[in-house]
């Protein structure tokens, strides 16, 4: 009897499995329009070795840990802080 219930229990779950995949076929993306988003490049000039730990974390959090590193990010005013935050370890560049 215990095979049976597995059984069971397969054939139930199949089912559902099918349906989750479709829904997420179904799901469209937006098409972004990069042209009209302004852009910062910036790189690492300097090392990190012997800044604060916050600012360590604030260098990856702009994918940015060695020197001559490069990141292009989209110009918000959440990544403007981050670079002002940095600002003597990094050269920034308008693009």
């Amino acid at each position: 009897m215990a095979k049976d219930k597995n059984k069971d229990v397969k054939k139930k779950v199949a089912p559902e499995s099918k349906k989750s995949v479709s829904k997420t076929t179904t799901v469209k993306k937006k098409a972004s329009n990069k042209t009209t988003e302004k852009r910062v490049k910036v790189i690492q000039v300097k090392s990190a070795i012997g800044v604060p730990g916050d600012q360590k974390r604030t260098l990856v959090g702009l994918k940015l840990n060695k020197i001559n590193r490069v990141a292009i990010l989209e110009d918000t005013d959440s990544v403007r802080g981050m670079i002002n935050k940095v600002g003597h370890l990094v050269k920034v560049e308008k693009l």
